[in-house]
């Protein structure tokens, strides 16, 4: 290519014809060619950027953007480099100027790439339109505004008291409690008592017996005692939560007031847009939808709002945090969701329930996982394999309902703190488990490289997984331990330990270990005790080679009864002993036949018209149904079909329902039985066999009940 004639050529009163074949691009869209032979002759392009440029696409990127961006030439939309595809048809049409604005600002937040600017600024320009996307450039929804705090806090409350419940069902209103007031006032059962109120002293727990004692006593005998003592219950209940609330509300906004304002880079605004679809969006949203998915993230757009944006940017949207790219790829099934069954777009647990359901299609006994769980694996690709998001997703949702199987293992779980750690061997069916290599930053994943040792740790008898927390620094490690005989070994500490925390960290590992060997001690099997317990020098061989640690002698690999990729055996670990018995002498390696099981929840009871938490009893009744189809005597062909055709159970037509995650008795309105047992413990089966035997006395005081009230039993379902 002469550059001289060309250069000459452009600034002379040549035709574009004659300026197209110099520049050898006479063959290419003439809307483009034209533009760009202007802007060079206008000084807006440097004409030798043509030497960088292999095909059209990229000549319409940098004519319309000035940007020099590889673009494959053989598809149809405009493909970056990095995967990104852009809409041709609607960029060959742009009028680029408020784009180019955008580019600027982008490019005045530091160093980025041609190609980060391109897709930023193209992405906020189609989804916010220039004003907003300006806005968001200039970090006005960035800092932590009052109105964003008190939605945060309440929202947050909501979803923590949920959990709360979950583990606390004997401290809020239930079918019973007056009876079982009752009981603890001729028992001097202080605990229950407690129960009732917030952060109780001794005096306020004196005070609140007295009060019933006395109630009781004016009562005596009286059909309105049960009455009396319901209303003052549900009382004592409300004024504690909302001191709960109180309290909880005033924390979270101190630590939330404090944060310091955040700028965003083009790189975190890149990360936060990544996932979305332009093509998709423009293909498919009109003006109105497009004007409705800006209110939804921006709400009234003002400088000091509380929308969802500003808190997925800040991280506190709860499982919509990793999202962004969902809710505006989807926004129109969300919206279609929301209208059909009158959900609020405004509610952040109302947005996050219709994700769960409508865009992963979970299944009824796979819905007790958090969607912040979910968004957290399937964004993490950092140690993944290749496999899709929706592989593993999949695969992960049915980890999940395979390891609801395990209730013991050979391994005691014990719970503590030492030197400012808190611990706790991880309850087998704690859903934050999934999301135990994300949180580790390493490939104990699915699609990781340790995904087999991942699938053995939650499912096997032979392993636990250990969490630590720093609560000085919030800082969190991951130990994965499997037993062997009688030892039981750790294959290391992840994330990586700061120096400055090394010290404290093993004197707590130590004396877990310590608490772990002493109860194996005393209740394993004769011959069976655990004696040693080690670990590798996985990010820790400076601090185990100037430590006081005895080195632990492999007679072999570590045999466990599975096959898996660990640090266990690789020749560059060193295995340290941690904590031994009086007793350890040698390595002995076999399968332990020790039997420790993890306390058990206390079961729930329900009386459906006055217990609050109905979302969550239909969660746990639906998935022990679905989850018991597999336990029937009939052919898989069957079993599918029925899961395929499965219906949720509307617990509205239950009167009175009592059980646990594996098992539940209730009585529908019409008085019939409804039961359900999940082989997974035998410990349920003994309070399952007690309530289904209890229920016909319970219909029949229930029956004798609504005759003394006047109710006639055609007539319940309407006074329900």
């Amino acid at each position: 290519m002469n550059l001289t004639k060309i250069t000459d050529a452009i600034f002379k009163e040549k035709s574009v014809e004659e300026l197209e074949n110099l520049t050898g691009i006479g063959n290419l869209n003439p809307e483009i060619t034209t533009s760009f032979l202007q802007k060079v002759k206008t000084h807006q392009l440097n004409p030798l950027g043509i030497l960088k440029i292999k095909n059209e696409k990229e000549l319409l990127i940098y004519t319309k953007f000035s940007q020099l961006v590889p673009v494959a030439s053989d598809l149809e939309e405009i493909t970056l480099k990095n995967g990104t595809v852009l809409p041709y048809q609607n960029i060959l049409e742009l009028k680029e100027g408020k784009v180019n604005k955008l580019i600027q600002l982008l490019k005045a937040k530091g160093n980025s790439t041609p190609e980060e600017l391109l897709e930023v600024g193209l992405k906020l320009y189609y989804i916010f339109g220039y004003d907003d996307a300006r806005k968001i450039i200039m970090d006005k929804f960035t800092n932590m505004t009052p109105s964003a705090i008190i939605r945060i806090t309440d929202f947050n409350f909501k979803d923590h008291r949920r959990e709360y419940r979950t583990k606390h069902q004997e401290r809020f209103y239930h079918h019973g409690i007056e009876e079982e007031l009752l009981l603890a006032l001729e028992r001097e059962d202080h605990q229950f008592f407690s129960n009732l109120l917030y952060e109780a002293t001794a005096l306020e727990i004196g005070e609140l017996e007295k009060y019933f004692l006395n109630i009781v006593s004016t009562y005596k005998n009286s059909p309105e005692l049960k009455e009396v003592i319901q209303g003052k219950i549900l009382e004592l209940i409300n004024q504690r939560e909302a001191k709960a609330k109180e309290n909880y509300t005033k924390d979270k906004a101190e630590k939330l007031s404090t944060r310091i304002p955040h700028e965003l880079s083009v790189k975190e605004l890149k990360e936060l847009f990544h996932d979305v679809s332009l093509v998709y969006l423009l293909k498919n949203y009109d003006q109105k939808t497009i004007s409705n998915l800006q209110q939804f993230l921006l709400g009234n757009r003002k400088e000091n709002n509380d929308c969802i944006l500003r808190l997925i940017i800040n991280q506190e949207a709860l499982g919509l945090n990793r999202m962004l790219g969902t809710l505006i790829n989807k926004y129109d099934v969300i919206e279609s969701v929301a209208r059909k069954n009158k959900l609020s777009l405004n509610s952040i647990l109302d947005v996050i329930d219709i994700v769960k359901t409508s865009f992963f299609s979970l299944k009824p006994n796979e819905q007790d996982i958090f969607l912040s769980t979910i968004a957290k694996i399937i964004s993490s690709k950092e140690y993944c394999n290749g496999k899709s998001e929706e592989e593993i997703l999949k695969e992960t949702l049915k980890l999940h309902v395979e390891r609801k199987n395990k209730v013991y293992a050979s391994i005691p779980t014990v719970t503590g703190e030492d030197s400012g750690f808190s611990y706790q061997v991880a309850p087998f069916d704690a859903e934050y488990l999934l999301a135990a290599g994300v949180d580790s930053k390493n490939c104990f994943r699915i699609s990781g490289k340790g995904e087999d040792f991942f699938r053995y740790c939650l499912t096997s008898n032979q392993a636990v997984i250990m969490y630590f927390n720093n609560a000085k620094t919030e800082h969190t490690y991951v130990c994965p331990i499997v037993r062997s005989g009688n030892g039981i070994h750790c294959n290391g500490i992840d994330p990586e330990l700061p120096k400055e925390e090394q010290d404290d960290f093993f004197k707590a590992f130590s004396k877990a270990m310590e608490q772990i060997i002493n109860i194996s001690s005393e209740n394993s099997i004769p011959g069976q005790q655990i004696e040693v317990a080690t670990t590798t020098d996985l990010h820790l061989t400076e601090y185990f080679a100037n430590g006081p640690y005895t080195k632990y002698e492999l007679g072999t690999y570590i045999p466990i009864d599975k096959y898996c990729y660990t640090d266990y055996n690789k020749k560059e670990k060193t295995h340290y002993i941690i904590s031994k018995s009086c007793t350890y002498q040698e390595n002995k390696y076999y399968l332990s036949d020790d039997k420790f099981y993890q306390a058990r929840r206390a079961d729930y009871e329900f009386n459906i018209d006055k217990e609050y938490d109905k979302e969550r009893l239909s969660l746990i009744v639906n998935s022990i149904v679905y989850s018991a189809i597999d336990y029937k005597n009939i052919s898989t062909t069957k079993k599918n079909k029925e899961k395929r055709n499965f219906k949720p159970i509307d617990v509205n037509t239950f009167q009175y329902i009592v059980g646990n995650k594996d098992w539940y008795v209730a009585i529908d309105n019409q008085f019939n039985i409804l039961a359900n047992l999940l082989p997974y413990d035998e410990r349920a089966k003994k309070d399952y066999i007690r309530h289904l035997a209890q229920a016909p006395l319970l219909i029949e005081n229930m029956e004798k009940e609504e005759k003394s009230n006047g109710i006639n039993r055609e007539n319940l379902s309407k006074n329900k």
